[in-house]
């Protein structure tokens, strides 16, 4: 063996394949141009997901069945001073958003409708009832909506008196007049009038000493109960355990306390307790256990205060919760941001080298050739040289000839090689080959694949080859066929060898060399994958460089590489990669359609055919291979 070979396997025991290895590098540009030519990922992902999001809230719509009960926060004392400090205006005040939430109220509203017996609900009445308070003054204007301009003034008496009725049963030591009011309703939009009345609110001067306890009322902003603590009690385990025993309900704590809220109204002492339950039938008594529970275990924990209930429903309403628009953007974002990181994976994490740029950045070599990939099929047997490629095939092949013209440096014996199989090196010598022929190169191929041979089903030649001349069975010149293209020789692989690695690397392998140099121009030897066997590293004595192929989006990174670096090795000269199935060829496929269009344009009828282009005036048809499909070699 020679002392590449020697080289070579001492490289491999010592492990130092890949040291030094290029850093793969993303950039701004690289992540933009992915996400260009995967563009229809992130349609389609983000339309998949945005469906199944709407879809998810169709299917995800609960039903709540509301019901809610007002109380009063306040407490029984004995005082010989006025309510509400009396003597000055303070106490009105800071009772006022409280006198204003009552004309909102459902009391003062059912007794309207049941005076002048309309045919609406108590919501519909409040919704046109308008309190306001003038600030810093113990004035509350009261304002009513009505379609008939006649009843308006009949429903705004009927509001005041039932408002001071609502309030004076609330706070008796309240003191309200009528010290305003319009005469006539105003117009306020089609079939619609508005009546207004202002009032003064004020404070009775209170009763002696000996005045049995009165009902004071409290501002919750300013009680002595903390706000915090009418939360926190309505949340406790035990209020949950209690209602859930005294309702005989099926449920845990935890679903029960999920169900409630409080709402404190602020500088007011109402509060309102709100549960939502999904059954009809239980959110009524499940109401009325919570606010007894509630009022007994807010008297245990503050013995001086006194919760009085105001109102309370006696029809659960029904409430439909669904989050759309937070499920439509949740499946929105969730769409884009799955299709950005699948295209990331695709791209980035995805080890396999797709583009030019990918080659050349992770190899540090360059493309001499672009080889893009044809949509019949490549056959093994039967494939003959009248088979005529695009155009785009033919102009790549016609490239790459001229870069091997300018860029090696005049090499003429050439090995073609790759890191695996299938990934196009047989095709892509035979292609190299028959574009030197017909540029007048007398060229010759030659198999060195002793081992799994492909050259002779291609041409059509017989078995006998070079194993043949190897083995001193047959003269080198007796072994070469002609082909049908003229200038193309074509030596085959002959008989496969159990030890070819020996055979090529033996004087006798040197010496034909020697002897083609002298006979051709060109020697394009077609050579087993690098990183199965030793094969082609072993020829790197005596050729004048290598060519390299990848396949598009099949050549792994790390396997291209690492058949780069038993090349260097091994002393050989890369002359340069050519990448088949590339899809940056196809701009030639752009060339003959404007190519076409000029003609037309032109009114010459005659277009060339696939394969076919002029040159200098002259007609040459090339006849070269596709890039094979995956899963051939």
């Amino acid at each position: 063996m020679n002392m590449p070979g020697l080289r070579f396997i001492q490289f491999l025991l010592e492990g130092r394949l890949l040291r030094n290895e290029p850093v793969f590098n993303i950039e701004l540009k690289d992540v933009l141009g992915a996400l260009r030519r995967k563009f229809y990922i992130i349609i389609f992902l983000t339309v998949l997901s945005l469906a199944l999001s709407i879809y998810y809230t169709k299917i995800k719509t609960v039903v709540y069945y509301e019901t809610r009960a007002s109380l009063m926060v306040g407490s029984y004392v004995r005082d010989a001073s006025p309510q509400f400090n009396g003597d000055s205006i303070a106490g009105v005040l800071e009772l006022m958003e409280a006198y204003r939430v009552i004309a909102n109220t459902s009391a003062v509203a059912e007794k309207i409708i049941e005076k002048h017996g309309l045919n609406v609900t108590a919501d519909e009445i409040k919704g046109l009832i308008d309190a306001v308070h003038q600030p810093e003054t113990p004035y509350l204007d009261l304002t009513f909506s009505w379609v008939n301009s006649e009843e308006a003034g009949q429903i705004l008496d009927t509001l005041i008196e039932a408002y001071i009725n609502e309030v004076k049963n609330i706070f008796p030591a309240s003191s309200i007049r009528v010290i305003d009011r319009e005469r006539n309703p105003r117009g306020v939009g089609e079939s619609l009038y508005r009546i207004s009345a202002r009032l003064v609110i004020g404070i009775d001067s209170a009763s002696s000493a000996t005045n049995p306890p009165q009902y004071r009322a409290a501002n919750i902003s300013s009680y002595q109960v903390p706000e915090e603590a009418f939360y926190a009690i309505a949340k406790t385990n035990s209020v949950a355990k209690k209602v859930i025993e005294k309702a005989n309900l099926k449920t845990s704590t935890a679903f029960l306390k999920g169900r409630v809220s409080v709402d404190l109204y602020r500088n007011t002492p109402f509060l309102d307790v709100i549960i939502r339950w999904p059954d009809h039938d239980e959110a009524i008594t499940v109401l009325n256990g919570f606010v007894e529970t509630y009022i007994d275990e807010v008297k245990q924990f503050y013995p001086s205060s006194e919760l009085k209930i105001l109102e309370k429903d006696e029809t659960p309403q029904e409430i439909v919760i669904s989050r759309d628009r937070l499920y439509v953007t949740a499946g929105l974002a969730a769409g884009l941001v799955l299709s950005v990181l699948l295209i990331f994976a695709m791209e980035f994490m995805n080890d396999n080298l797709r583009t030019e740029t990918d080659v050349e950045s992770s190899l540090q070599l360059s493309v001499i050739g672009l080889i893009p990939e044809e949509r019949r099929k490549f056959l093994k047997s039967g494939f003959g040289l009248s088979e005529k490629l695009s155009y785009a095939a033919s102009e790549a092949c016609k490239i790459l000839r001229t870069n091997i013209y300018f860029t090696s440096d005049n090499a003429r014996v050439i090995a073609v090689t790759s890191g695996m199989p299938g990934e196009g090196k047989t095709v892509t010598a035979s292609s190299l080959a028959v574009a030197l022929a017909q540029d007048n190169k007398k060229t010759i191929l030659v198999d060195c694949n002793m081992r799994k041979p492909d050259v002779h089903s291609i041409f059509k030649t017989s078995e006998i080859g070079l194993s043949s001349i190897l083995m001193n069975e047959v003269e080198w010149f007796l072994a070469i066929h002609k082909s049908e293209v003229e200038n193309l020789s074509i030596l085959a692989a002959g008989e496969i060898l159990t030890e070819p690695v020996e055979a090529l690397a033996s004087d006798h392998m040197k010496y034909l060399i020697e002897v083609l140099r002298r006979e051709f121009d060109y020697i394009i030897l077609d050579t087993p994958p690098l990183n199965l066997v030793t094969d082609a590293c072993v020829l790197s004595e005596y050729i004048d460089g290598y060519i390299l192929v990848v396949y598009s989006g099949k050549s792994s990174r790390y396997n291209t590489l690492k058949a780069k670096k038993l090349l260097q090795f091994a002393d050989g000269k890369i002359l340069g990669i050519v990448l088949n199935g590339s899809k940056e060829a196809d701009i030639c496929k752009k060339y003959k359609k404007l190519a076409r269009i000029q003609r037309r344009r032109a009114g010459k009828k005659h277009v060339p055919d696939a394969g076919e282009y002029d040159v200098n005036g002259m007609n040459e048809q090339i006849t070269v291979f596709p890039s094979p499909k995956a899963n051939e070699s």
